[in-house]
């Protein structure tokens, strides 16, 4: 049995080891909010150079990072999470579903967050089902928001939700 790594601040390499090997499914809900479609630029989007506060980890398993998860301030008080793995998330989700829970959610209420969002493709079912499971509340659905008219969902936590 082994138990994943959970490493702050991921290097640009360790996240470019993960944009690189997406999942089809963070493919098709990424690459409609970026202009230019490629790992790289994903590396680029969520290394955190410390221009901006932003708390990030990857998940690490001996083989190497497997999920890139973390969340940045858009301005006090307003927190945006984005999760996005290879094909072997499914080795460490319950390790990442209860990370979130316990840690991630109340260190961004620790940081005075007062409305934390995560955008979610309409249509996943699945991703819905788990956001709602870590207490998230869709709040919001963004009719043709994606580059291509793709619809999502806006999936907040409030400190009261908590």
């Amino acid at each position: 049995m082994f138990w994943p790594m959970f490493k702050a601040n991921p290097t640009f390499e360790e996240i470019l080891a993960v944009s690189s090997r997406l999942r089809p499914r963070d493919k098709l809900e990424i690459y409609p909010l970026m202009t230019v479609e490629t790992p790289e630029q994903i590396a680029k989007d969520h290394f955190n150079d410390g221009s901006r506060p932003q708390v990030d980890w990857a998940v690490c398993l001996p083989s190497g990072p497997v999920v890139i998860l973390g969340a940045t301030e858009n301005f006090p008080g307003n927190w945006q999470v984005y999760m996005f793995a290879t094909e072997k998330y499914k080795l460490v989700i319950g390790h990442v579903t209860r990370f979130i829970k316990n840690e991630m959610i109340p260190a961004l209420l620790d940081l005075k967050a007062n409305y934390v969002d995560c955008l979610s493709i309409s249509g996943d079912k699945k991703a819905a089902n788990w956001l709602k499971s870590l207490g998230a509340k869709k709040e919001a659905a963004l009719r043709e928001y994606g580059k291509n008219k793709e619809t999502y969902n806006i999936y907040v936590w409030r400190p009261k939700y908590v």
